[in-house]
């Protein structure tokens, strides 16, 4: 195997522009050896070091005017996206007019309007923001802007998954006001109903995107709102257990289990925290993603009959289930497995009948 000369100091372990590697004296054939890879035209680096962010500075040298948005930012911030995006190739920036967008092979470019971009929208490389992440090299949308150009590529529900992690956390990287002031301020312009209708659903609390999509799935069914990821206690006041979603008036709690509650020592955990929990007459439901992807077109027909009596009462037709169709097809979530879970916990506990008791009550009968 040939020798391979070294690379100057300031080449090693980071993307570099081939012209300047050329001025400090490397060949043509240096500048092909396979310890080299080549991300994008004009650009060389070291193969393991191109990762998403190795890539994004790869990228950076020959689109300086340019800066990450949509999909790409939100992976930078680690957000919460849907499998198509969380492992996309392509990467996203944008530019704003009268700045052309370059044509790049494996890149989606963007041009924004002036309007669609507010003063402190884009941060610069090596530009602190809060809690955000200091890429050195990289100009990345802020986490508002971020999240509103997401509008172009994700649903609503995944839409309020995002911006629940965004202001969720010990430090979160943006705030529900931030959002909506976004949000105002791209009134008119592409993409702003959905974000109207999403903002209005954020939450503090929710850890996963999963966890979001039940919230809105017990939403659009018209239970109550759940406190999120709390503490529930015994009746003298010990600590039980932090839980998902918990409707404490009626002592009732779920958890979303994902792939982290297979592992064997957890597995047997929760077998226990469930026990202890119900010991102290709380009711605790567990639903998996299988839940929140079953629609309830795909139930078999028994199953089906049996969860619409549990939702609204023995007539699936009547008008209690006309009005749960409409309120999870205005939320734009789909009829899941997870609700009619939820629905048939809730019944047993009451939290179904709480605002007709509260209704009587008021009415002095």
């Amino acid at each position: 195997m040939p020798n391979i000369e070294p690379l100057p100091a300031r080449f090693r372990g980071q993307p570099f522009l081939v012209s300047d590697a050329a001025a400090a004296g490397l060949s043509r054939s240096r500048l092909r050896s396979s310890d080299l890879a080549a991300p994008f035209r004009g650009v060389r680096g070291d193969p393991l070091a191109l990762d998403l962010v190795g890539r994004c500075r790869a990228l950076q040298l020959v689109a300086p005017r340019a800066f990450f948005s949509h999909s790409t930012a939100a992976r930078l911030c680690e957000l919460p996206l849907p499998l198509r995006l969380g492992n996309e190739a392509l990467l996203h920036i944008s530019v704003v007019e009268p700045v052309r967008a370059p044509s790049i092979a494996g890149v989606r470019s963007h041009q924004l309007r002036p309007t669609e971009v507010v003063v402190g929208e884009v941060i610069a490389p090596g530009t602190r923001h809060g809690s955000l992440r200091n890429w050195t090299g990289i100009s990345i949308s802020s986490p508002a802007l971020t999240w509103c150009l997401l509008a172009e590529q994700v649903s609503v529900p995944d839409l309020v998954a995002a911006a629940d992690f965004l202001v969720s956390g010990t430090h979160p990287l943006c705030s529900i006001t931030e959002l909506e002031a976004a949000v105002a301020a791209r009134a008119g312009q592409r993409h702003v109903r959905a974000l109207q209708r999403a903002v209005a659903l954020v939450r503090v609390g929710p850890r996963s995107r999963r966890e979001s999509h039940a919230r809105l799935l017990f939403g659009a069914a018209g239970l109550p709102e759940p406190e999120l990821n709390t503490k529930i206690f015994t009746e003298d006041g010990r600590f039980l257990a932090m839980s998902d979603l918990v409707w404490r008036v009626f002592r009732v709690a779920g958890e979303y289990e994902g792939e982290y509650h297979q592992e064997r020592g957890q597995f047997r955990k929760d077998i226990l925290r469930r026990e202890r929990v119900e010991d102290n007459n709380w009711r605790l439901f567990r639903f998996t993603g299988d839940d929140l992807r079953l629609r309830a077109r795909d139930n078999p027909e028994g199953e089906q009959q049996a969860w619409s009596a549990r939702v609204g009462g023995t007539n699936a037709c009547g008008a209690r289930a006309r009005r749960r169709d409409r309120a999870v097809k205005a939320a734009e979530v789909p009829i899941a497995g997870a609700e009619a879970k939820m629905v048939g916990f809730c019944r047993v506990s009451g939290i179904g009948r709480a605002r007709k008791v509260r209704r009587v009550r008021s009415s002095g009968r």
